[in-house]
């Protein structure tokens, strides 16, 4: 038999191996998306909470002390979500004490004056800090 001789095969060339950069920008480009997505969410949430503790701070300020079931049930609800420090939870719980006895009567009278001046006080002390 002859020796065949095959002249198609080459030496090997050198490839360039970029695949860890590719691997480090889509790491990076993760974790910005990521970032991004977090500081949008946590800016629409912070936007939405004092959204809604600034309505219920408009929403105590017209509350009418003639009803005093309403009002009662209404500093219980929103009083929750503006008392933030335990100084305001304590008034709180002291204003919802002493309003257990307007809340269930049948014939509505007017809240005293004690208790309208601590809801006053608990407003303006929640008002001063977000407002």
């Amino acid at each position: 038999m002859r020796a065949v001789i095959i002249n198609d095969i080459y030496a090997l060339e050198p490839v360039t191996d970029s695949s860890l950069y590719v691997l480090l920008f889509l790491i990076i480009s993760a974790f910005s998306v990521l970032f991004l997505f977090y500081k949008y969410i946590s800016q629409k949430y912070k936007k939405n909470k004092n959204k809604k503790l600034i309505s219920s701070i408009n929403i105590l300020k017209q509350n009418n002390f003639l009803l005093s079931l309403n009002t009662s049930y209404q500093i219980s609800y929103y009083g929750k979500i503006i008392a933030q420090t335990n100084e305001e939870k304590e008034l709180l719980s002291k204003i919802n004490i002493k309003l257990e006895i307007y809340k269930y009567q049948e014939i509505t009278t007017l809240i005293s004056l004690e208790i309208q001046d601590l809801i006053d006080f608990l407003i303006s002390k929640v008002e001063s800090r977000y407002v």
